[in-house]
């Protein structure tokens, strides 16, 4: 019989380096869209969450392989970002897709359909049940959950970040 402790870890660890899967596919979604932006702000406010995702994908990555000997396949990553995994992938496709007359429609769309922002939300809902769990369970995770509250903060940041690049196509005559 297996630990219980040592399955919450593992559980944990994979979650972790799934989460970190869904960073970088959420990063280059958002290198693709900052290539196809036509306003220099825009640019550079897209390049900064996709640097930001980047990031969170390394660390999330790191954090899983200190507690992981062996990472998890793709399939095993279904079952542990689900909904999130699917989300980015439709997303990552509608922006690979999206030509530069529609670049206004999309970032809109990010908003309204929370494209993005859901798949953001997703994040935050993900590592803050992975902290509970670990809690829960008495997995301690020590630094992780302070690196994990970092993540979160910076996803909301994301949010708002890409409600203010909708806005600022929908705003009349706008100068960089």
């Amino acid at each position: 019989m297996k630990d219980t402790h040592m399955e919450t870890k593992e559980w944990i660890a994979k979650a972790l380096y799934c989460s970190s899967v869904i960073e970088d596919e959420v990063a280059d979604a958002y290198d693709t869209l900052s290539g196809k932006a036509d306003r220099q702000i825009v640019k550079t406010l897209l390049k900064y969450i996709s640097l930001d995702s980047r990031k969170h994908a390394a660390v999330l990555r790191g954090l899983a392989e200190s507690l992981l000997a062996e990472p998890p396949t793709e399939g095993e990553c279904d079952k542990y970002i689900g909904k999130a995994g699917k989300l980015v992938k439709e997303t990552a496709r509608k922006v690979e897709e999206v030509g530069m007359e529609d670049l206004p429609k999309l970032i809109e769309e990010m908003v309204t359909l929370e494209n993005f922002i859901g798949e953001e939300y997703l994040i935050v809902f993900h590592l803050k049940s992975l902290k509970f769990l670990a809690e829960k369970e008495g997995v301690d995770l020590g630094d992780i959950s302070t690196v994990l509250d970092w993540i979160i903060e910076d996803e909301k940041r994301h949010e708002i970040l890409v409600k203010n690049i909708c806005l600022l196509y929908t705003s009349p005559s706008p100068r960089d």
